[in-house]
This record gives C-alpha cells, structure tokens and sequence, in this order.
C-alpha cells in the first residue's frame, strides 16, 4: 500500500514541478532557459518539492538502492517534512495574497504549497517510523535551510534576482529584513521540533494500544 501511495503522491508532486517550470518557461519577463532554470531552483519551495518526489519515488521504484536507503530514513524524511510544512506556512502567512495568479498558475500554487506537503506529511504519518528521531536532531535540520539562505544572498547580490519579497535587499531595509530572517528562523525552529514532539506523542500513543 505505501509503494501504490508513494507513486501516486510523486507523480502528483511531479506534475506540480513540471507544471511551474512551463509557466515560467513561457513568462514575458523570461530571458534564456538557463536563466529560468537557475530561477526555478532557486525557490525554496521548488527544492522542497524536489525532495518531496525523491522521497516518494526513489523508495517505491528503487528500494534497494542507497540513494533510496537514505531518503527512507526517518530522520531525513522528518526534515523534508519540517521544509515543506515551513514553505507551506510561509506561503500562506504571506505570499498567497501577492499577485493576481489564476488558472494553471493558481493550481500550480496549490499543488506546491498545500497538496504536496499535505500528501508527504500523511505518508509520514502512516509509513514512516516513529520513535527514531531524537530532539538533538533538530539543530542539524537548519543546515540545509542556512544554506538555502546564503545562496539567495550570493545570488540575489550578484544578479538583483531574490525569490521572495521578503528577502529582497533592494527593496528592504536592514531593519525589515532582520525582523523577517529572525521570524523565519523561529518558525523553522518551532515546525521540527513540534514534528518531534507529535512524532513521540504517536509512539507512545502505539504502545499504549499495542
């Protein structure tokens, strides 16, 4: 059953992708494909749903490679989860109301921001095992995202192309900006700790039945 899931949640996820690199592929604004490609896995939430689909995929299609070994981890897969759900919440705290998207844009967004993660968090909830991820774990989680957050400065520097409005240095003040890394921080910390903690309330809640 959770091979049957896993295939049927990634190639939704996948979909999604592909769906927003064509739209962004055909914007007025799009300059080479190179260019788009370079903005399109900029987005944090591109990267998370390229993890949500390697998570899915991989384990179902090849469960016997190390690739695939590594992503059944429940540590690994409890650190994607804490992403998706921080680019989830952070799109819808502030940037779901930005722009006017309608139509394949809209159900883009939709795929990415809600139906993927709330696809990869029940197959959390049902496939993944409980129990095997310790709170010191957590810290190592904001690695990736420290180094999502120093690529955007390095590029945005270099080519004054941020991701989203609320990173954007030219737009922002020193002030703004502080205020909003030091809010993002505190969610990216609050989400994988809360996973951790729901994951042991579930393992007890188990052997208590069991």
């Amino acid at each position: 059953m959770d091979r049957a899931y896993r295939l049927l949640a990634g190639c939704i996820t996948v979909a999604g992708l592909a769906l927003q690199f064509w739209l962004m592929a055909h914007y007025p604004s799009s300059k080479s494909l190179l260019t788009t490609a370079i903005h399109f896995f900029s987005f944090f939430t591109i990267q998370t749903n390229v993890l949500i689909a390697a998570s899915l995929l991989l384990p179902a299609i090849m469960p016997g490679t190390r690739l695939s070994q590594l992503l059944s981890n429940a540590s690994i897969r409890t650190a994607v989860l804490a992403y998706t759900l921080l680019t989830a919440l952070v799109y819808f705290a502030l940037l779901r109301n930005i722009g006017h998207d309608d139509g394949l844009e809209r159900r883009a967004d939709e795929i990415l921001h809600y139906v993927a993660p709330a696809l990869f968090f029940c197959d959390w909830l049902a496939f993944v095992a409980k129990g095997k991820v310790p709170f010191r774990a957590v810290p190592r989680f904001l690695i990736y995202p420290a180094l999502y957050v120093g690529w955007t400065f390095f590029y945005g520097g270099l080519t004054g192309w941020y991701p989203y409005p609320f990173v954007n240095t030219k737009r922002l003040d020193l002030w703004h900006l502080a205020t909003n890394f030091m809010g993002l921080v505190l969610v990216a910390l609050v989400v994988p700790y809360a996973l951790v903690a729901l994951d042991r309330l579930l393992t007890t809640v188990r052997r208590q039945r069991a």
